[in-house]
């Protein structure tokens, strides 16, 4: 377990909590690369939606479940995987955590290093804070509003992110590695894009 919580309510500051969901998302995270140095091949079950669901994503859900319930007592908490066997919680509240405990699942079955740890804070239908853990390469972005956005890569300081202007010969789209549509293709089709990158889970992000 992590640290107690001090946060029982909405009322609390942004900041504060954005970062100590950074080291729920990192411990997530951490789990998630035990898995993946058990066995060569990781095995994998599929779900009803036919996407795959391994140990991992179930184990990382749980941790994360249990330290943000530590972390806001009240606060509902909607996470893929326990959706996903059923357990939907009541969110009658302007407030819950929204979770994804491994995004890309197929990049984690595959070896390849683009999955991600999501978790959010969404108050009155809007996103407040976000982070998202790199766990193979021990990246972290983490924002929210009246915070910014920031990016911290191994033992470097953190460095603060904003847009850049579009160049003038196009934007850079960065589409899904796995479930790239002919809808996506149309509509690049028709917009002033100059690169086009793939990239698996909430990486393109």
């Amino acid at each position: 377990m992590l640290k107690p919580s001090f946060v029982s309510t909405p009322s609390y500051d942004h900041l504060a909590l954005v970062l100590r969901v950074c080291d729920i998302a990192r411990a997530a995270g951490q789990l998630i690369n035990k898995f993946a140095g058990l066995q060569k091949t990781i095995p994998y079950r599929v779900k009803a939606d036919l996407s795959p669901v391994t140990d991992a994503d179930e184990a990382a859900n749980e941790l994360i479940i249990r330290e943000l319930a530590n972390l806001t007592h009240a606060t509902p908490i909607v996470a893929e995987e326990s959706i996903a066997s059923g357990d939907v919680p009541a969110v009658h509240s302007d407030s819950f955590w929204l979770v994804d405990p491994l995004d890309g699942t197929k990049e984690f079955i595959g070896g390849r290093d683009e999955y991600t740890v999501n978790i959010a804070l969404i108050e009155k239908n809007v996103p407040v804070i976000g982070v998202i853990y790199l766990p193979a390469i021990n990246t972290l972005y983490w924002g929210g509003c009246r915070i910014g956005a920031f990016r911290k890569e191994n033992r470097e300081d953190p460095c603060r992110l904003q847009a850049r202007i579009i160049p003038a010969k196009g934007a850079t789209a960065v589409v899904s590695r796995s479930h790239i549509t002919p809808e996506t293709k149309h509509w690049l089709s028709r917009e002033r894009v100059a690169t086009t990158e793939v990239a698996g889970s909430s990486l393109k992000f």
